[in-house]
């Protein structure tokens, strides 16, 4: 058993260990996300749309993955802001090819990824009163004058119920 665990952390050593030649620059995507029928955020029962705009920052083009992304959706952790707790929320299978379909963004271009966080995922918490902060995050393979490069990059929401809490 001990030694199939140290082969199996010795393989994922292998598989975090970066790729030479590849560059990580926090700064290259701005993510930013609002809340589509309610500017506010506020909560009242229903899955929340949001919007999800990234933003290349930097200044060259970059070519991303925008349609595997669209499908996979980002990462979003939910943190409730009464207890502390976290949560994540479940992204889509999504056929790993579309990894290879790149779609170029121009320096300061953005797109949007619509996405949905289910009625369910925010009322987990507290059935009665939502208020929590969404850390959404995207990160991603990326081609950049070349070269391929790891681009991530985040904003937050604060969603909370329409009504008083009881």
């Amino acid at each position: 058993m001990q030694r199939h665990l140290t082969l199996s952390l010795a393989f994922l050593a292998a598989a975090c260990t970066p790729v030479k030649g590849a560059v990580m620059n926090n700064d290259t995507l701005i993510v930013s996300a609002t809340c589509r029928n309610s500017p506010q955020c506020r909560f009242v029962g229903q899955d929340m749309l949001i919007d999800v705009r990234i933003l290349n920052n930097a200044r060259n083009d970059i070519a991303l993955p925008l349609d595997y992304l669209r499908k996979r959706g980002p990462v979003i952790k939910l943190t409730d802001r009464k207890t502390g707790s976290e949560s994540f929320t479940r992204p889509n299978l999504v056929d790993p090819a579309l990894q290879e379909k790149l779609t170029t963004l121009r320096p300061s271009e953005s797109v949007i990824l619509e996405w949905v966080i289910a009625e369910s995922e925010l009322r987990q918490f507290d059935e009665h009163h939502v208020d929590i902060t969404a850390e959404i995050s995207i990160q991603s393979g990326a081609k950049s004058d070349g070269r391929e490069i790891q681009v991530k990059g985040s904003g937050s929401l604060t969603i909370v119920s329409a009504e008083p809490k009881r």
